[in-house]
């Protein structure tokens, strides 16, 4: 029998709260290294994905689902933009060009724009199953929103798959690491937070994608360290 997404919160928060701590220690590893700075924020946006998840599972009443729903809409949106860019970045932190910046960060910003200010983008409306609370989407919004999800983790999959054939030694096991965690990790997350949930209507296994994206987190935080 499937656990409750409400059932799952408690050991989401604290998830979230150890992704936290993971930032944190590659941070300490080398806090100039921009690489490890962009780590450091991939791992903090993947908390606060787990933790709108979380606090979603809990919400009792529509308007602080709402918020939380918010949240895991828009930490997704900046988990990958942050894996984007920490796959151009490591291992040597070269300054990312800035017309990569633009293209990589304004699809991100134009969705993330009316995600927060408008109530009914993406999320057209709240309901509260006796398995736990799902969100009805708009179809329309959420397809133009996995889109820029779903381009951001390719093209930080594609740049780790090219620097492939550069590097060598310690840095290409990392990045073949990197590289081999990132299919694995991307490919649960897309089948049980984009596919499952939004387009084949199954939210109970919502949770898998942020705890999936945990251990790509932990193992890519000892590879640095």
């Amino acid at each position: 029998e499937t656990l409750m997404l409400g059932q799952w919160s408690f050991i989401l928060f604290a998830v979230g709260i150890f992704n936290f701590v993971l930032g944190l220690l590659v941070l300490l590893r080398d806090a100039k290294n921009k690489a490890n700075i962009a780590f450091a924020l991939l791992s903090i946006t993947i908390g606060l994905w787990v933790i709108g998840i979380a606090g979603f599972g809990l919400a009792n009443t529509p308007e602080v689902a709402l918020l939380f729903a918010k949240l895991f809409y828009l930490a997704p949106l900046c988990v990958a933009l942050m894996f984007a860019y920490f796959a151009l970045l490591f291992p040597d932190g070269k300054r990312i060009q800035s017309h990569i910046i633009l293209a990589t960060s304004l699809p991100v910003i134009a969705v993330a724009i009316p995600l927060l200010s408008q109530p009914k983008f993406i999320t057209d409306r709240i309901v509260f199953e006796s398995w736990g609370n799902a969100v009805i989407v708009n179809q329309g919004h959420y397809f133009a929103y996995a889109i820029v999800v779903m381009a951001l983790f390719g093209y930080a999959l594609l740049s780790l798959l090219l620097k492939l054939k550069t590097l060598r030694g310690l840095r290409r096991t990392q990045v073949q690491w990197f590289f081999i965690m990132g299919i694995v990790v991307s490919g649960l997350g897309i089948w049980f937070n984009i596919i499952l949930a939004h387009w084949l209507g199954d939210y109970r296994y919502v949770w898998v994608g942020p705890l999936a994206t945990t251990i790509y987190v932990i193992s890519t935080t000892i590879s640095i360290v």
